[in-house]
């Protein structure tokens, strides 16, 4: 939404209270760029048909695996099956150890820009020394694109948040 999206919502399933996967292509209009299925209380969505949609539609899978901590689907880690996922460390979640998340790229076309947005819209990591990689002394990295910081308070010796 930060970039101008607007979200259709699709009903959910009483038995899962997951999204419908049923009524999802009713939705789909030429503006929709995603489906993001929310895996609520570790309770998987049904992933092989919403993938199987998104392939036809040429649409990503984004999972909002919040709430599925070590939860699977058909043996496969819930956030490892769509194009990207987001994690939540938020105390009301499944960890927490501190108010933040994680983005987990499970395509590799999407990495280099994750990483732009993890430096706050900066290249700066195109400047770190890394195998195969020369190290341009003395430049600089330029700002690209918007990024996001959302920094969590410091993590307790706990754990805890």
């Amino acid at each position: 939404m930060l970039r101008g999206a607007v979200p259709v919502f699709v009903d959910i399933r009483p038995d899962t209270l997951n999204i419908d996967e049923s009524l999802i292509e009713a939705a789909i209009t030429e503006r929709t760029r995603a489906i993001v299925p929310v895996h609520y209380a570790g309770v998987g969505c049904e992933m092989d048909a919403i993938m199987a949609i998104a392939n036809r539609h040429n649409l990503l899978v984004i999972e909002d695996a919040a709430q599925a901590t070590l939860a699977t689907y058909k043996g496969r880690p819930l956030g490892a099956i769509g194009h990207l996922s987001a994690l939540s460390f938020h105390e009301t979640r499944t960890s927490s150890p501190a108010r933040a998340g994680a983005l987990l790229v499970n395509a590799p076309q999407f990495a280099e820009r994750a990483e732009i947005i993890r430096e706050k819209g900066t290249n700066r990591s195109q400047f770190l020394p890394r195998p195969g990689r020369q190290v341009f002394l003395g430049r600089r990295w330029f700002i690209v694109s918007a990024g996001r910081d959302h920094r969590g308070v410091p993590v307790g010796a706990d754990g805890g948040g």
